[in-house]
């Protein structure tokens, strides 16, 4: 009887650890979306900031009399070209962070499926060798049934 309860609580651990592993991959996984939606728009906000610098170029440049050609427009391009640099970098660590977690939640969700599987496979090997020990196997019931027989053929 102490064998089953112990196969039992094995069997209750392995379930609890299975379902923990899970609510820590969901939210590993929320961590992810959440952490490209930012680095999103972090992109969105860099290229805003960027058109607005070249926006302020170009009204200081034409207030100035200046035209736009030549090394102006160097610059310009420049500056538009970091701006779409800066925002490209952050989505790529966005979705390299998502990544990241995602790969972290896998793990965590075959980890809980491990635990779960060693639960059961030691609640089953706990359950049998408690069986032939304790005369509740197969075995143990031929023996017992053999001596009941006996016993009321004898008395």
């Amino acid at each position: 009887m102490a064998n089953l309860l112990m196969a039992g609580g094995a069997i209750v651990t392995g379930v609890g650890g299975y379902y923990r592993s899970r609510a820590e991959a969901a939210a590993l996984e929320a961590d992810g979306r959440e952490a490209r939606r930012v680095a999103e728009s972090e992109a969105r906000a860099r290229s805003r900031e960027s058109r607005a610098a070249i926006g302020r170029g170009i009204v200081t440049a034409g207030a100035s009399g200046a035209t736009i050609e030549g090394s102006a427009l160097d610059v310009l391009a420049r500056m538009e070209a970091e701006g779409d640099a800066h925002a490209r970098r952050a989505r790529y660590e966005g979705r390299r962070r998502q990544d990241a977690l995602n790969n972290q939640a896998a793990s965590t969700r075959a980890q809980g499926t491990i635990t779960l599987v060693s639960s059961l496979l030691a609640a089953t090997g706990t359950a049998l060798s408690g069986g032939g020990s304790s005369g509740a196997g197969a075995e143990g019931m031929k023996i017992q049934a053999g001596a009941s027989k006996a016993a009321s053929a004898g008395g």
